[in-house]
């Protein structure tokens, strides 16, 4: 018995598939990386790290900071008249509207909604039923 070709054309492309899934192309190979960078560490005992801790903690001369250098001795700045300043135009009313009052009482809100009693049924608007039937035409 002799198998169809198409099931011997469907077995030889998944067996490629299979084998590039498990060896893969040479073009499909990741790229070299960069070697990564690492730090040289020690152990340290106990008592080393206490001994660290407390040459660390140690009072520090505390004596006058030193002074901050002093600025170098700078020319006079060459004397310029000084510009002249811009001409402020005022917009046609000058005065500032007064400041409202802080002890002025609010004035009473409105409710925009009716009260709501739960107990009282709803008004459902009736839909308007025109006079107008429709028929089924068939063609």
């Amino acid at each position: 018995m002799r198998m169809p070709t198409g099931a011997i054309v469907s077995a030889a492309g998944h067996a490629a598939l299979i084998a590039l899934a498990v060896w893969g192309l040479p073009w499909l190979k990741p790229s070299d990386r960069e070697a990564i960078r690492v730090t040289e560490v020690s152990f340290v005992t106990e008592a080393e790290f206490a001994a660290a801790q407390a040459s660390a903690e140690a009072p520090r001369d505390t004596a006058a900071p030193p002074e901050p250098p002093s600025p170098p001795d700078a020319a006079p700045p060459a004397e310029r008249p000084p510009a002249p300043l811009p001409e402020v135009v005022r917009g046609p009313s000058s005065e500032v509207p007064p400041a409202p009052e802080e002890d002025a009482a609010p004035e009473e809100v409105a409710s925009l909604a009716a009260p709501f009693d739960p107990a009282a049924p709803l008004a459902v608007a009736e839909p308007e039923l025109s006079s107008v039937v429709p028929r089924v035409v068939t063609l």
